[in-house]
C-alpha cells in the first residue's frame, strides 16, 4: 500500500440513520501533503477521525445542523483518483445536537458548492442530516438553522490537516465523468435557504 500521496482525491462519506432509513453525504478533499504511513486504510482512517473531531473539519458542525434523532453511525473514506482503494470505516454513533427531531428523513437543506468556472461539472450540492421540524417555517428554512449551514459551510470550505499523520487536505468537487480533472477546487459555498424534499430511489435510503 501506498499512504495517502500528493493529488490523491479522497471521498469522505458521513452515513447517518433516522426511522432505519440510511442517509448519505458525500465529501471529497485532494491530498495537498502526504501522509507519513505507507499504509493506506491507516491513512484513511486518520483521515476520518480528524474530519469527525478536529474544530476546523466539517464533521463536529455536521453533527450540530443534525435533529436530535438521527445518528451519525460512521464516516466511510475511499481514495477515488488515481486509483480505487479499498473503504475504510470509522465508527461515529453520535447523535444530532439539535434540541428538535425530524420527521421525515428526506427533507434536508442544501449546500452548493461552486468552482471558479462555469458549467454543470463546476457546481455540486450537499445535502444535510434531515431538518429538524423548529427549523423550518413556511417552506423556508429558519434563520437560526441558516446559521448552523452557515457554520458547517464555513467548515467545509476550509483546507485542514490530520494531526496524526501531517496529511494536509483541500476541498474539491470530483465526479465519475471527468475524474482527472484537477481544476475542481472550491471557490464559493453557498447556503440555499429554501427547503429540499429529496426522492428515493434505493429501499432504505432515505436519499
Amino acid at each position: 500500500m501506498a499512504g495517502l500521496n500528493i493529488g490523491d482525491v479522497v471521498s469522505i462519506q458521513i452515513h447517518g440513520r433516522i426511522f432505519n432509513q440510511v442517509t448519505m453525504s458525500t465529501f471529497f478533499y485532494k491530498t495537498t501533503t502526504a501522509s507519513t504511513s505507507p499504509d493506506t486504510k491507516v491513512s484513511l482512517e486518520a483521515l476520518g477521525t480528524a474530519f469527525k473531531t478536529q474544530l476546523n473539519a466539517p464533521g463536529l458542525a455536521f453533527i450540530q445542523a443534525a435533529p436530535q434523532n438521527w445518528v451519525a453511525e460512521k464516516v466511510r473514506l475511499q481514495v477515488v483518483s488515481p486509483y480505487l482503494s479499498q473503504y475504510a470505516i470509522v465508527n461515529w454513533n453520535v447523535f444530532g445536537t439539535v434540541g428538535s427531531d425530524a420527521n421525515a428523513s428526506n427533507v434536508t437543506g442544501t449546500l452548493t458548492r461552486r468552482t471558479s468556472l462555469g458549467g454543470r461539472n463546476q457546481i455540486g450540492a450537499l445535502h444535510t442530516a434531515p431538518l429538524p421540524d423548529a427549523a423550518m417555517l413556511n417552506g423556508l428554512i429558519a434563520a437560526s438553522h441558516i446559521a448552523r449551514m452557515e457554520n458547517l459551510a464555513d467548515k467545509m470550505d476550509n483546507n485542514f490537516t490530520v494531526l496524526a499523520e501531517t496529511t494536509q487536505v483541500t476541498p474539491v468537487l470530483w465526479s465519475h465523468t471527468d475524474p482527472f480533472d484537477d481544476t475542481k477546487l472550491i471557490t464559493s459555498i453557498i447556503v440555499q435557504p429554501e427547503i429540499r424534499v429529496l426522492r428515493r430511489r434505493t429501499v432504505g435510503l432515505g436519499i
